[in-house]
């Protein structure tokens, strides 16, 4: 991993990372409190994580992608949207994190859900993002360029 350190001057300017949400934080797949554990609540199903590739889901549930953008609409709405929970060490890994580079948030979520992404955000990640970042996903590679990312946590690359 290359890392980039900026001086302005003779001074060091604190380094920044972006931060990915959906699978590189919180658990947004898994089969408890999460994704697959609503759709399978909803259709009969019994799918685990290993099951999915999360960047093409509706292959592997026999569904269209305008079906599973629907199925995502719902669970968007629904309680289980706040009871995400972190991945296993985010947390902590993220402190360690903070104490070398300001770690920015950087989420393609629809700024529909907003709301409850930052609470679940709070809940889970008190004091942690210095910057939280709503953007579709075409433009994330513009705005880690534009924050100075010089390190990346990001699992759709």
């Amino acid at each position: 991993m290359i890392e980039i350190r900026r001086k302005m001057g003779n001074k060091k300017i604190r380094r920044v990372a972006g931060v990915d949400y959906d699978e590189s934080s919180v658990d947004f797949v898994g089969e408890k409190n999460a994704f697959l554990y609503f759709y399978n609540q909803r259709h009969g199903t019994n799918f685990k994580k290993n099951d999915i590739n999360f960047y093409n889901m509706a292959r592997p549930l026999g569904i269209s992608k305008e079906q599973i953008e629907e199925e995502f609409d719902l669970f968007y709405h629904s309680p289980l949207l706040l009871r995400l929970k972190p991945l296993d060490f985010a947390v902590e890994g993220l402190k360690l994190l903070k104490r070398t580079h300001a770690p920015m948030l950087i989420t393609s979520r629809p700024s529909a859900i907003k709301i409850p992404t930052l609470k679940n955000i709070s809940l889970n990640f008190p004091d942690i993002y210095e910057g939280i970042h709503f953007v579709n996903r075409k433009e994330k590679i513009h705005k880690y360029s534009e924050l100075g990312i010089t390190l990346l946590i990001e699992d759709d690359i």
